[in-house]
């Protein structure tokens, strides 16, 4: 897939084509096309290759796990505002989807859920979306609905465990 990069300042041009190139190397052809499907809206592919050529972060983060690049890409809320309640309910509905009393399963769905919000936060972020206020009420959204989900989780677990 070939992106067009004329839109990233000249500076920063080699870098974002450096780990385009990383992260498509490490995708399967069906990613590939998930993500080339994804970024044929040039209302996404822009922002987007701002974002990688900002975000070194980013490009190491989806070089080493393409599909969370995906996830991303689907976050129905990627040019959105979200508030608390957006939160607790992806919380909710992921937890509840976890084998129950697995810490591994529930380290792996927040840790997953953290990656995907950062990239978002990023995004909205370096394509000035939402005002700094407005990132740092959601980032602490996030954080509330992510360890109240977590203690509930635990507390269910040791309540069954111990009565």
């Amino acid at each position: 897939m070939v992106l067009d990069f004329s839109a990233v300042p000249e500076s920063l041009q080699s870098f974002a084509e450096e780990h385009w190139q990383k992260i498509i190397a490490q995708t399967s052809a069906s990613q590939q096309q998930q993500i080339e499907t994804l970024l044929s809206d040039s209302a996404v592919q822009q922002p987007f290759m701002k974002t990688l050529s900002c975000s070194l972060y980013l490009a190491q983060l989806w070089q080493k796990k393409p599909d969370l690049l995906l996830s991303f890409l689907q976050h129905p809320h990627l040019f959105s505002a979200v508030d608390e309640a957006y939160f607790i309910a992806v919380l909710e509905q992921g937890v509840k989807a976890l084998p129950s009393n697995s810490d591994m399963a529930l380290d792996a769905f927040i840790r997953k859920l953290r990656h995907v919000e950062q990239a978002r936060f990023i995004f909205q972020d370096c394509n000035r979306l939402c005002s700094m206020p407005q990132l740092t009420q959601e980032l602490s959204f996030f954080a509330d609905a992510c360890i109240q989900a977590v203690s509930d989780w635990h507390y269910a677990q040791l309540q069954a465990k111990h009565g």
